[in-house]
């Protein structure tokens, strides 16, 4: 399906550690207690540099560290993997921002291939409502020495109910400190399925959360339910569109970020994709390199062969690529 030389974009998940403990993220249950099938672990620079083989990617322009289950910020080898990465056009890094101190972030101003964008949901009465720990005063100055020492930087804002009111004056604080871009949408993101769901800290019950006014509840379902009527072939735009990959904290090559969790997550719907993947082995990074796991069955075969029809078709395939 994807050749590795024709491959543009990677999509790094290097760490399952964070600083914080923000309600909806993959890395905790409703209830707000770590998930127990995630293993805190480090993707090694070793591991990534003997597996991917960087010389053989001609094509690769852009790596992008994201995860969905931790903060690149908190890896030690991250400098290492910069350093490896210096002679991609573009590399991003997304993070909370309250990891790290304003001497490290002058230090990753001197990769000017480097994009840093800065995940801040609000003010310094807001952001830490649902950015549970983050602290608003150490994420401003760690950006404001990434910008001053020549850095790029971007803040994007997730909308909520008890943030919306605070847009305007978030993107005139971004222009005055020198992000080059600000850019907000709102968010549905609930594990309830209503307007206002419960946050919970490890059992305990610490406030609510609502989604803003422009977000309709029954727009998802909505959508979802329109699927039904008619199957359609999903079309993987991470593979035969954008030519990109993820690598999940593990060392596990997966086609997007949707996919992250399933293999090693305990739910119906991971286990339905581990059958599709088959071996785990065969697509981790620790057993095989980069090419060899994408002439191997999942990426020739077994991906293909199950959307061939809604019985066999993955939900978040069909969900998302349709």
């Amino acid at each position: 399906m994807i050749e590795i030389s024709k491959i543009k974009k990677l999509t790094l998940e290097i760490t399952s550690y964070c600083n914080l403990q923000c309600p909806q993220c993959a890395r905790f249950t409703a209830d707000g207690f770590l998930t127990n099938s995630l293993s805190t672990s480090h993707l090694s620079l070793d591991v990534f540099r003997q597996g991917v083989e960087l010389e053989k990617c001609t094509q690769l322009q852009e790596v992008e560290f994201q995860g969905e289950h931790g903060d690149c910020m908190m890896h030690p080898q991250l400098l290492d993997y910069l350093h490896l990465l210096t002679d991609v056009r573009k590399v991003i890094l997304v993070t909370n921002g309250s990891i790290g101190n304003p001497k490290y972030f002058r230090q990753l101003a001197d990769f000017k291939n480097l994009k840093i964008v800065f995940s801040i949901d609000g003010l310094e009465d807001t952001n830490h409502i649902y950015r549970i720990n983050s602290r608003f005063d150490k994420i401003i100055k760690n950006a404001t020495s990434f910008i001053d020492a020549g850095g790029e930087a971007e803040w994007k804002y997730l909308i909520f109910k008890h943030n919306q009111h605070q847009v305007e004056k978030a993107k005139e604080l971004s222009k005055k400190i020198g992000f080059r871009k600000f850019f907000s949408k709102p968010t549905a993101r609930n594990f309830f399925g209503t307007g206002t769901w419960p946050v919970m800290i490890e059992g305990v019950y610490s406030h609510n959360i609502e989604i803003a006014d422009a977000i309709n509840p029954a727009k998802k379902s909505n959508i979802i339910a329109s699927t039904k009527e008619k199957y359609i072939e999903p079309k993987c735009s991470w593979i035969e569109k954008d030519n990109a990959l993820y690598v999940n904290h593990r060392g596990h090559v997966l086609p997007c970020c949707m996919t992250s969790g399933t293999t090693w997550g305990q739910s119906m719907s991971d286990r339905l994709f581990r059958k599709i993947i088959g071996n785990i082995d065969n697509i981790d990074l620790h057993h095989n390199s980069l090419e060899k796991i994408l002439q191997g069955e999942f990426y020739t075969q077994r991906l293909k062969n199950s959307w061939e029809s809604q019985k066999t078709a993955h939900h978040l395939c069909v969900s998302n690529c349709t």
